[in-house]
């Protein structure tokens, strides 16, 4: 039975118009799935993190396909529905796949390559006499240190240029050049303490330990005792598979107590000690329970509902302090009680530490938040916490993110059963990027993600863009109007003064004028 030779169309994180075919090794065969990052090739020299498109049979007319160098995930980081969103934005934005790719993987995601220098097998000390004074030190270099960049070298030879060096070492078979891959995503590892399991489930040993330790060994029984004093205190931790009520950070514990103490009785086998990988992103429990709506929110619901029976997009017209939010609130629990996730977009996330702070006291641990100030590896847990979305596993090591509210970015998030995108303040101009490519407006890819989710689109906002306005009145979405302030609260009065005729009476030589003068004075009175 013949071997099947398969190719990859891989997305390379470049400004370049194409997409290129690279051959998977037959062993790979099976493994090679669209949504999996690959390591390839690119020119004499460089290798890229790519995201292979597709797999098939065909190969390049116009050149011969390297191979793909390895195959790095066990399962898709991006997948289908979010590739189908990159081909679009790559129509519709007329932007490059490798833009795309860039602007919506973290960096986390992506793999260095680092150009590295090592000795050849094929150098002899009797080809030292023959070296100039700054080549003899390159090798002497690398006889002591092993492997170093281009970097570490300009460093060492105090010059900013040392290609014209390493050329003339590579073509003697001096020195030898590759690349060095490597994953930027590092895992946090904890340490983790609990007493021995017997200890805590039997509580005659428990007592017969701590009078042993009260005679001998006061310090450690201090250690005892702060760590069940932390232990009822904290009631959840981070690490997988284990039951949070009996393991806590050996940190914390060595904020109570010392660190000899707590050695000590490792060795004596009173405590265990764990190390694992945790999450680096603060777990809040919900501690609050959504308000009841008014009259008009209840009512503004309910026409939200009936408006998604016929359009998957509805424009929520409200003018300000009439309490959209908590609408918003009330059709998320719907959503996620329905086994679904939700995307809550804002424009500026550095805007919204209320907000966030509301959605946590109502959705604890199920809420995530996603945008640029967020560190590389912080970035990236929330991703996989996305793009896993564990049901049953619902640890910190592996957070269950079911909703996200994030800045524009957050639309390039892996979910996999969105039911609802709420894009608050749509009319926002923060929502559009101008630069770089791709220009994309994350309120118009909210929609087309929802479509492609079969998702529905809540556009909220006192001052609805044109465009939005236009479509809600052609009847393309839905609209639903919150006319009236929460708690009867009174809009501000607007007075309109016309500058012409107070500049014509020579009633108001500077640019303001004198109505608005008079008012701040009163104000200031």
């Amino acid at each position: 039975m013949s071997v099947i030779t398969l190719f990859a169309d891989v997305i390379v994180p470049l400004s370049v118009p194409n997409l290129f075919t690279y051959r998977i090794p037959a062993e790979w065969n099976e493994f090679a799935i669209p949504g999996k990052r690959v390591i390839v090739q690119f020119g004499k020299t460089k290798f890229y993190t790519g995201i292979i498109r597709s797999v098939h049979e065909h190969p390049p007319k116009s050149y011969e396909a390297k191979y793909v160098e390895s195959i790095f995930d066990d399962e898709p980081v991006v997948n289908e529905l979010q590739l189908k969103m990159w081909d679009w934005i790559c129509y519709y934005y007329m932007a490059y796949p490798g833009d795309v790719l860039t602007a919506a993987l973290p960096s986390g995601l992506r793999l260095n390559s680092e150009t590295k220098i090592v000795l050849s097998d094929s150098f002899e000390e009797e080809h030292a006499p023959s070296l100039t004074e700054k080549e003899n030190l390159i090798v002497d270099s690398l006889r002591d240190q092993g492997p170093v960049s281009i970097e570490q070298l300009s460093g060492i030879l105090q010059i900013k240029n040392v290609q014209p060096l390493l050329k003339k070492l590579v073509k003697k078979s001096f020195i030898q050049v590759y690349e060095e891959v490597r994953q930027k995503f590092k895992p946090k590892r904890v340490h983790f303490i609990r007493l021995r399991p017997e200890l805590i489930k039997n509580e005659e040993q428990l007592k017969d330990v701590i009078s042993a330790l009260e005679k001998k060994a006061f310090r450690q029984l201090e250690a005892v005792l702060a760590y069940l004093s932390e232990n009822i205190r904290k009631q959840n931790n981070a690490f997988e598979g284990v039951n949070a009520a009996e393991w806590i950070e050996k940190s914390e514990l060595l904020k109570k107590t010392e660190s000899t103490a707590v050695n000590a009785l490792i060795k004596k086998g009173i405590f265990e000690e764990l190390e694992a990988e945790a999450s680096r992103l603060e777990q809040v429990a919900a501690s609050g329970r959504l308000k009841e709506l008014n009259t008009e929110q209840q009512s503004a619901l309910l026409q939200l509902k009936n408006s998604f029976q016929e359009k998957n997009v509805c424009l929520l017209h409200g003018v300000t302090g009439s309490g959209k939010t908590e609408v918003y609130f009330h059709l998320i629990e719907e959503v996620l009680n329905q086994g679904k996730q939700v995307l809550y977009l804002v424009p500026e996330i550095a805007l919204t530490t209320q907000l966030i702070k509301r959605i946590s006291n109502c959705f604890g641990k199920r809420a995530g938040i996603y945008h640029s100030k967020f560190s590389e590896n912080e970035r990236v847990e929330i991703w996989n916490g996305v793009l896993k979305n564990y049901s049953e596993n619902n640890s910190a090591t592996h957070p269950k993110y079911d909703l996200v509210i994030g800045a524009r970015s957050s639309v390039f998030l892996p979910f996999q059963q969105l039911g609802l995108i709420i894009v608050d303040e749509e009319h926002d101009g923060s929502f559009k990027q101008h630069d770089p490519s791709p220009r994309y407006n994350a309120r118009d890819l909210a929609i087309y993600l929802g479509e492609l989710h079969k998702a529905k689109v809540v556009l909220g906002t006192a001052t609805p863009s044109v465009e939005s306005y236009y479509l809600a009145g052609e009847g393309k979405f839905g609209l639903v109007n919150m006319h009236k302030r929460f708690g009867d609260a009174q809009l501000p009065q607007s007075i309109l003064c016309n500058m012409q005729l107070e500049r014509d009476k020579g009633k108001s030589p500077s640019v303001f004028s004198r109505v608005l003068t008079e008012e701040i004075e009163k104000c200031l009175d």
